[in-house]
């Protein structure tokens, strides 16, 4: 979008008028918003599954295994 707006600058009265009715503004600062927490949750989440893989880690590797999270 910020390119878009970097090439045309001076965008049609119905573009105007669409982007107004769609709060574009909003939203493209809140998807970035929730693309940043979405890496977070993805971090945490990873971070996580290493613990549980330190914790539940046998003697033997050969006897890890497999759970169904869902």
């Amino acid at each position: 979008m910020n390119l878009y707006r970097q090439e045309y600058p001076h965008p049609s009265p119905r573009i105007l008028d669409l982007a107004e009715k769609l709060e574009l503004d909003f939203v493209l600062e809140d998807l970035r918003n929730l693309i940043r927490s979405m890496k977070t949750g993805i971090k945490r989440i990873y971070q996580i599954m290493l613990a549980w893989r330190i914790f539940c880690r046998t003697t033997n590797e050969a006897d890890m295994k497999s759970i169904d999270w869902h």
